[in-house]
């Protein structure tokens, strides 16, 4: 663990036991601390695995839109220190006018690093390019992904959605992001199993916005493939169905805005916009 996470630990635990909401309640019980702890000690273990990764040698750039001595300064600089618009930049010229899977590989960490926030850029593209490059990852890299995942969807499911949140901490945008590295079914099955107050939160979270399943075309027919098998289990079916009728209790019209997102989802592939052809 390096210095500033261990100091980043100590900082969160302490002001996690002090953060309360505006009546006085906690932000965080003793169990959901524990779990955003687990997660940043994962994304601790990805920059370890991932510390040898460098930018390549001999990177392929476009020098109309970057030059060479901005390229030094990449290699020189610290995955950490560059600043959230430099990452903007990176994201939008990856594999496009800079670098190739390698360089992919080098900005990982910080790639999801910044994901467990709001970033200023798009996760669903910073994430497609981290799709495209976990083809040359080891299996340790591999792992050291899949524990962070694994880590970041149990806190997600043991914490309230919050309105406007564009993170990893949103449910959709999570199970986006594990379909680009390889999560999708894992994370369907985490869910499938975990049946209390905040994970039917998020349960119901997947069909309050449904559309941003269709972001940047980032989910893959196999991808929906899996997602509609998964709405269509009877178990799951089930849960929707007794979710929405207790949601209709208190608001009959979200009840049925939640019904058409699920029978949308579940009955019409072209509604993520993704070709079949």
């Amino acid at each position: 663990m390096t210095p500033h996470t261990e100091a980043f630990l100590k900082d969160f635990n302490r002001g996690s036991r002090t953060m309360h909401d505006s009546d006085g309640t906690p932000i965080f019980n003793r169990t959901q601390t524990e779990a955003a702890t687990n997660v940043l000690l994962a994304i601790a273990a990805v920059d370890r695995v991932f510390a040898d990764r460098r930018i390549s040698d001999t990177v392929d750039f476009c020098d109309h839109c970057t030059s060479a001595e901005y390229v030094d300064y990449l290699r020189t600089t610290p995955r950490e220190k560059l600043s959230e618009e430099e990452i903007f930049g990176l994201v939008s010229d990856l594999t496009n006018t800079f670098g190739d899977e390698v360089e992919c590989t080098w900005i990982a960490p910080r790639l999801l690093r910044d994901a467990i926030g709001v970033p200023m850029y798009d996760i669903d593209l910073a994430m497609g390019r981290l799709r495209k490059a976990r083809t040359i990852w080891s299996r340790e890299e591999i792992d050291a992904v899949t524990s962070f995942l694994e880590a970041q969807w149990d806190f997600v499911l043991q914490t309230t959605p919050l309105p406007d949140d564009n993170s990893l901490s949103h449910t959709v945008t999570f199970l986006s992001t594990s379909a680009q590295l390889g999560f999708l079914e894992s994370a369907l099955a985490v869910l499938r199993e975990r049946k209390d107050d905040t994970s039917d939160a998020r349960f119901l979270e997947m069909f309050e916005d449904a559309y941003l399943f269709d972001s940047y075309g980032t989910i893959r027919p196999e991808d929906y493939d899996v997602i509609q098998a998964w709405l269509r289990s009877p178990d799951i079916s089930r849960r929707a169905a007794f979710l929405f009728d207790r949601v209709a209790t208190q608001s009959e019209e979200r009840a049925n805005a939640l019904r058409n997102a699920f029978r949308k989802l579940s009955r019409q592939p072209d509604n993520l916009g993704v070709s079949r052809n």
